[in-house]
Order: structure tokens, then C-alpha cells, then sequence
């Protein structure tokens, strides 16, 4: 399987598992990017977990970990030794959703297949010391109109 469709699928999963009564009422309010359409950014680096967005018109870039490394099969086959080091997902994932003129929390009522259709773009990198730059890069490319959005990466 391609891995931008697996990738879309994963995360497509994830949004499956938001608890939609917890997130009514945001701790962050405002300054939310997930809820309201605001640049955010969250950086640990000491357990190296991140989570950056940014809105560019009809887009919003999104690095954060990569989904495919919460699947209990993987996680599963990797307690066991039944994965080698070399197929191990890398750790993290920089996203392209399309959200129109709304935010990411929109795609939470979505169905699976419109989900979908709204991740246009896909990279993963495993680097801590680079997850910034990998997000910059990527707005950089976006608002540059280097990277085609036009469809779905299901569909590219």
C-alpha cells in the first residue's frame, strides 16, 4: 500500500478516537489551533513530543507524532522482537489538511472517507533535533505553492 494512503488512513483512525464530550470544553480556549484558527505550538523537549499548526489559507500544516506508532499491532510486534529497527515507522509526521475557511476541530464530525479526502500532503521524519524545521519547511513549500494540494493524497 502506498505509504501517503496508509498514512491518511491512519490518521483518519485517530480523528475515530477523539472523545468529542472532553473536547467541548478546551482548557487552552482561544489560543487553541486545534478548536479555533490560530497558529500553535507545543515543544517537550525532554520526552521529544511536539505538536505544531499553522493556517495558511485553505490549509492547515501539522507535525506532530506519527499516528502509525500508536497501533497496537505494531506496538505489539515491536514488545515481541517480531519487527526489526529498520521497519519501525519513523517517529514523526508533518500533514497538509484541507479546512477550507475552518479549523482542524471540523473534521471531527467528518466520516472516515471525508476525512480522507482532506490530507493533501504526507512526510514523516524522525529526527527530534529537526521537528521545527521540518514543519517550517513544509509551510515554506505550501505557501511557495511548491507542494500540489489539489488532490487528496488517496487520489495522487
Amino acid at each position: 500500500m502506498d505509504n501517503n494512503i496508509e498514512a491518511a488512513r491512519l490518521i483518519s483512525e485517530a480523528f475515530a478516537d477523539v472523545d468529542v464530550e472532553a473536547m467541548e470544553d478546551c482548557p487552552m480556549g482561544e489560543e487553541c489551533g486545534v478548536h479555533h484558527r490560530t497558529d500553535d505550538s507545543h515543544l517537550d523537549d525532554e520526552s521529544q513530543y511536539g505538536m505544531i499548526i499553522t493556517y495558511i489559507g485553505n490549509y492547515a500544516v501539522v507535525t506532530t507524532d506519527n499516528p502509525a506508532l500508536e497501533s497496537p499491532s505494531l506496538l505489539i510486534r515491536m514488545m515481541t522482537g517480531l519487527i526489526k529497527d529498520e521497519d519501525v515507522p519513523p517517529m514523526y509526521q508533518t500533514t497538509v489538511y484541507y479546512v477550507g475557511d475552518g479549523v482542524l476541530w471540523d473534521m471531527h464530525e467528518m466520516g472516515v472517507k471525508e476525512r480522507l479526502e482532506r490530507v493533501r500532503y504526507v512526510t514523516k521524519h524522525d529526527e527530534w533535533a529537526t521537528f521545527s524545521e521540518e514543519h517550517d519547511e513544509v509551510v515554506y513549500d505550501v505557501c511557495a505553492g511548491n507542494i500540489s494540494l489539489s488532490k487528496p493524497v488517496t487520489e495522487a
